[in-house]
């Protein structure tokens, strides 16, 4: 009960400080990937949950891992609007954005089910994992994504070609 609330003001806040950024002369891609990665590395914190005992630590465990995958949210959703060769596409690459994400959670729960039912009801293999996985996140995240910046659209030149070809067939027929 408590967590979830906590991401609601850090979305607010990483939005906040990704604008701010921007607007203090940091490229779009800076200002993004340093909140995306700010927010996966405390996003971490989740593991340390798995060693204690005490339910107010478990909370508060919990509560900064939300937070910080609050923080990191806005700039996730950014994405999509700031690599989408024009708006038409934004609504797409979105709709990839969500399948892949949601194909993550039908994952993890499966994994988390299973480890349970393993390990008569432990959550420290799961709760461990949650803060490992986010290590190749921030590391993909720094090192493979390039800078945020408009994809190419492949639409038009293939509307030229599919024109030419009917061009030179319709001329064929004619000749």
């Amino acid at each position: 009960m408590i967590p979830a609330p906590v991401s609601i003001p850090g979305d607010s806040v990483g939005d906040y400080i990704s604008d701010a950024l921007y607007r203090r002369g940091w490229s779009l891609t800076a200002a993004r990937k340093t909140c995306m990665v700010g927010g996966m590395l405390l996003s971490s914190v989740i593991t340390l949950s798995a060693f204690t005992s005490n339910l107010y630590l478990v909370l508060t465990f919990f509560s900064i891992a939300y937070g910080s995958l609050g923080f990191a949210a806005p700039c996730i959703w950014s994405l999509p609007g700031d690599v989408a060769p024009t708006p038409d596409h934004v609504g797409s690459i979105g709709g990839i954005q969500n399948f892949a994400s949601n194909l993550a959670r039908i994952v993890i729960t499966t994994f988390t089910g299973a480890v349970l039912a393993l390990t008569n009801g432990s959550f420290t293999i799961p709760l461990c994992a949650a803060g490992v996985f986010c290590l190749p996140a921030r590391v993909a995240i720094c090192f493979l994504s390039g800078r945020s910046s408009r994809l190419r659209s492949i639409v038009v030149p293939c509307r030229r070609a599919l024109q030419k070809r009917t061009y030179d067939q319709r001329a064929e027929s004619f000749g």
